[in-house]
């Protein structure tokens, strides 16, 4: 158990041993100016230094360093500059900052180009490169590092357009962007939808209603008028035959003659209050009953298909359909063959 405790911690300083050689023999690469080699051999190394241990970390780190440092010798100043600014994001504090930064100074002047910004109508841009960030109106011509190139411009109004450029030292690249307009939104008028009016004829049915029972109560009060009438000529004709009319008869016979007078007058007012209140009714009957489509929906839904089939099988002998109307309340038949 003891021996294989031992054996997994030499693991990690045989890995070390691996990297260290590869990197020792990149180092005599470099003094033989074999640079090619020795690049292969320290990335070879880079790998081999996998683990998470400071110590694999602090190599990994340095390793960035001769790493650029070769391809500056090998003028790739391009790649160097990403594995010296690597070291520098890494490497915090050390004396070989100052250097790496000196080396970095020393090739920017390797990695100009130039980008030659253009745009239908003029835009607000922001150009991304990896010596940093331009930001200004199209259009312009902005000195970038080369490399990955991000290109942004928008302007209100107008959809936003992009672009990612790879640009080589020494270029000059021209980006022509043509900003589309955006269509206005379309807005759907809003249309007034009026609520269905409520269905209120129920009125103008009872107060016709009304009329009609007071036009009926005043056929029965003027039928008891006539009665009363009647009875006061009888008896007052036969009192006349007899010829011994007393002051009581006359009494009763003026009684008799009032009441069909009383009555007469009831009669009237409720002949004359009945036929308003009728005519009334079917004037609010009219009014205030749906119209229109409204009227027309409801009045076929309460046609039922079963009745129309059966109605027009008994008059015409025919299978036929209703037609809803269209302007009128008037519903249509039409006949099959």
């Amino acid at each position: 158990m003891a021996h294989a405790q031992k054996k997994k911690d030499k693991v990690p300083d045989l890995i070390f041993k691996d990297a260290y050689r590869l990197f020792s023999e990149g180092r005599v690469l470099v003094r033989q100016k074999r640079y090619s080699e020795a690049v292969s051999k320290f990335q070879a190394s880079y790998r081999v230094l996998n683990s998470e241990k400071p110590s694999h970390q602090i190599v990994r780190n340095a390793l960035h360093l001769y790493i650029g440092r070769t391809f500056h010798l090998m003028k790739k100043y391009t790649k160097a500059r990403d594995n010296y600014r690597q070291y520098l994001s890494l490497v915090k504090k050390g004396k070989r900052r100052e250097k790496v930064e000196g080396w970095l100074a020393s090739i920017a002047p390797h990695l100009s180009a130039t980008v030659d910004l253009k745009s239908t109508p003029s835009a607000e841009c922001e150009v991304k490169h990896p010596g940093g960030v331009w930001k200004g109106s199209s259009p312009a011509k902005i000195k970038v590092e080369a490399g990955e190139i991000k290109i942004r411009c928008e302007k209100e109004k107008y959809a936003p357009q992009r672009a990612n450029l790879q640009i080589t030292p020494h270029t000059s690249s021209t980006q022509n962007f043509i900003l589309v307009l955006i269509p206005p939104k379309r807005i759907k008028p809003k249309i007034p939808v009026e609520a269905p009016k409520a269905n209120r004829s129920w009125i103008g049915l009872v107060v016709a209603g009304a009329g009609v029972a007071a036009l009926i109560g005043g056929g029965v009060v003027g039928f008891l008028a006539s009665n009363d009438s009647q009875e006061s000529a009888k008896q007052r004709e036969a009192l006349l035959q007899k010829g011994n009319m007393t002051i009581e008869d006359t009494r009763t016979i003026k009684e008799l003659d009032q009441q069909a007078q009383n009555k007469a007058f009831i009669a009237n007012i409720l002949y004359a209050s009945g036929g308003g209140l009728a005519i009334t009714g079917i004037i609010l009957y009219l009014v205030l009953r749906p119209s229109g489509k409204a009227a027309s929906r409801a009045t076929s839904k309460s046609i039922k298909k079963r009745d129309i089939h059966a109605f027009c099988s008994f008059v015409y002998q025919k299978k036929c359909r209703i037609i809803p109307p269209s302007y009128s309340n008037i519903h249509r038949i039409q006949l099959y063959p």
